[in-house]
Formats: C-alpha cells, sequence, structure tokens
C-alpha cells in the first residue's frame, strides 16, 4: 500500500525543502570558490590561456579592438536567456548566483600568495588548473546552475540531445583555444589545451560520481520474502513479471538500484532468503525518477 505525503501546513515551513536549497546553495558557491582558485592560483600567475567567454574575449579584444567586459556581457546574457527559456527559472536563479558571486569570489582568491613551488612548472599549473576548474564546474553544475557563459551551451546539450556536459565543453574550449591561436604562443597554446582536456575529464567524473548507481535484479521463487527484506532495509524495488527460460516457472523478478557501497547488503539478503536466486549485477550511470533524482 502507498501513503500518499501529507501536504505541509502553511505555518510549517517544508523543513526538507529548505535543506535542499540550502545545499545547492552552498555547493554553488563552493563550486565557484574552488574555479576561482583554479583561475587566481595557476592561471593568470602563468598566462596560460583558457577557453570559454574569456577566450572569446580575448579574440574580440585582440581583432576588432572590444573591450573584454563588453563581449563577456553580451555572450553571459545571450546564453543566459537561452538557459532561462529552456531549462526554467531554478537555472536561471543559480547562474544568476554564480554570475553575481564570481567576480567577488575571484578577487578574494587573487590575494592569495602564488604557488611559487608550483608556478615555475607549466604543466602542473596546467594540470592543477584543469582539475580545479572541472571540480567547481561540476559542483555547480551537478546542482542544476551554472557558472555562466559558455557552460550553458552544453549543458542545454545534455538535456536536449543526451550529450556529455563535459565532452561537448571540451569541443567549444578547444574550438575557442583554436581561434585564440592569433594571440596566443604556441606554448600558451599546448597548456591551454592540456587545461582544458583535464578540466572535462574531472567535470565529467565529478557530475557521474553522485549519479552512478549498481542495478540489481533477482529471480527467485522467494520474490516475496526477498522483497520485503529489501524494503524494510530501505531500499526500493521494482517488480516485473517473469518466466524461467530452462524451468519455465513462472514467478517475479525483484529489481533495484543501490549505491555500490550497498551492493554487499543486497548480496546478503539475496544469499540468505534464497541461496540459489539468480542475479545480475550491472553499473548504471544515472537514474532519474522519484528516490533518485528527486525526493521519494
Amino acid at each position: 500500500m502507498h501513503l500518499l505525503p501529507t501536504r505541509p501546513s502553511a505555518s510549517r515551513p517544508d523543513t526538507g525543502r529548505l535543506l535542499r536549497a540550502a545545499r545547492k546553495i552552498f555547493l554553488v558557491v563552493a563550486g565557484n570558490a574552488i574555479l576561482a582558485l583554479g583561475i587566481a592560483l595557476f592561471i593568470e600567475p602563468t598566462g596560460i590561456i583558457s577557453g570559454g567567454t574569456t577566450g572569446i574575449g580575448l579574440v574580440f579584444q585582440s581583432l576588432f579592438g572590444l573591450p573584454i567586459p563588453v563581449t563577456y556581457g553580451i555572450v553571459n546574457l545571450v546564453c543566459f536567456v537561452l538557459g532561462l527559456m529552456i531549462l526554467g527559472w531554478q537555472f536561471a536563479a543559480g547562474t544568476l548566483l554564480s554570475t553575481v558571486l564570481f567576480p567577488f569570489i575571484l578577487s578574494a582568491a587573487e590575494q592569495l600568495p602564488p604557488l611559487t613551488d608550483v608556478t615555475g612548472d607549466l604543466f602542473l599549473c596546467a594540470v592543477a588548473a584543469g582539475v580545479l576548474s572541472g571540480a567547481g564546474m561540476g559542483l555547480v553544475i551537478g546542482e542544476g546552475a551554472s557558472t555562466g557563459g559558455l557552460d550553458i551551451p552544453p549543458i542545454l546539450c545534455n538535456r536536449c540531445f543526451g550529450l556529455p556536459v563535459g565532452s561537448v565543453m571540451l569541443v567549444l574550449n578547444l574550438a575557442t583555444l583554436a581561434v585564440q591561436k592569433i594571440v596566443a604562443t604556441p606554448k600558451q597554446m599546448i597548456y591551454g589545451i592540456l587545461s582544458v582536456i583535464v578540466t572535462s575529464m574531472v567535470l565529467d567524473a565529478v557530475l557521474k560520481s553522485g549519479r552512478q548507481r549498481t542495478q540489481v535484479p533477482i529471480m527467485s521463487q522467494q520474490y516475496e520474502q526477498i522483497q520485503q527484506q529489501l524494503l524494510d532495509h530501505q531500499i526500493g524495488v521494482t517488480m516485473f513479471v517473469s518466466e524461467g527460460g530452462y524451468a519455465q516457472h513462472s514467478g517475479r523478478t525483484v529489481l533495484c538500484a543501490v549505491p555500490s557501497r550497498r551492493l554487499p547488503e543486497v548480496k546478503q539478503i539475496v544469499s540468505q532468503a534464497d541461496p540459489t536466486a539468480f542475479v545480475l549485477v550491472s553499473a548504471v550511470s544515472e537514474i532519474i525518477g522519484r528516490g533518485f533524482s528527486m525526493p521519494r
């Protein structure tokens, strides 16, 4: 039997909603802070070129004398409007928070002392910048927001066509770096390419880290007992009518999806109920639905 959730009273705030909002704000701010550290500590002191809106601004400034802030503002505005129209106001609110906070966070990060032991090695700086940039953007995008500018088109491509955010962002950044060839040295190009490749790899890893699950279909004549045991352990299940191909026994298949750390728990429940159960274990990159991408 499924119980419908009661509607919270008007006088009592929805604690769960407030906690989710607070978590989102915290992660968006933390992601912007990590991104700012990557730029302030490793990009700016070394002159390694970067992709995104800043790279486009450098090109337009060199070719047409257009100030970088003007180009930055135009690109951000166009991408922001597209994001608002397609992804909705929640995405726009998170992106606006990033757009407002990031300049202040970057200014504060620029006051930190340079890492002189690292900044002398451009290779380490390019890798470190890529790691911090990818991790920071991954935290922000994972909360349904963006850091603005050219971060938005990859999110739109992911939402509309299912393309990986990191891969689309890598293509855009490489295209931006290629255009910057007219204003950058070969060494800057090489380390810039290395930095954006690392950024895309770390970004995809961060986005997948909180969404990966282990899918476990369980075929057993003791499906009712297994189902109840899993539910008692707060593990959601889905039931499928099935029939064995060899013995042709009719029954039901129990399907659950759990974090990898809970897989031994599921195996123990199944083995205690039916040591002869047929169990498949496979990794899935993402699950969308109630209990996973939204509250129960």
